[in-house]
């Protein structure tokens, strides 16, 4: 395996996956507003009670870009907080 040295000689440092997935290829931008909605949100109201500092909540969130990459949204995403909203305010049909 080579391995990557700095000017210095010394190792590289490895970028973050989050960085790897989210900052490289077409359509940034885009692509971070729609990975923000899958993944963990510090405004989901149940994340503060789980994930009380930066550090849990930024290492949930690698092991969910890990993990899952792509395929599964986060329980504690912006878009299942909206999902249960809506799901729970839709009225049953009149018949």
């Amino acid at each position: 395996m080579e391995e990557h040295l700095t000017v210095c000689g010394l190792p590289a440092r490895e970028e973050p996956v989050i960085n790897q997935n989210i900052d490289t290829g077409i359509f940034i931008l885009l692509r971070r507003k729609c990975k923000a909605w899958v993944m963990l949100s510090p405004n989901h109201p149940k994340s503060k009670v789980y994930y009380k500092s930066y550090a849990e909540r930024r290492k949930e969130m690698t092991r969910h870009m890990v993990k899952y990459n792509n395929f599964i949204i986060h329980p504690f995403s912006l878009f299942m907080m909206y999902w249960e909203y809506f799901i729970s305010r839709r009225q049953p049909l009149a018949r």
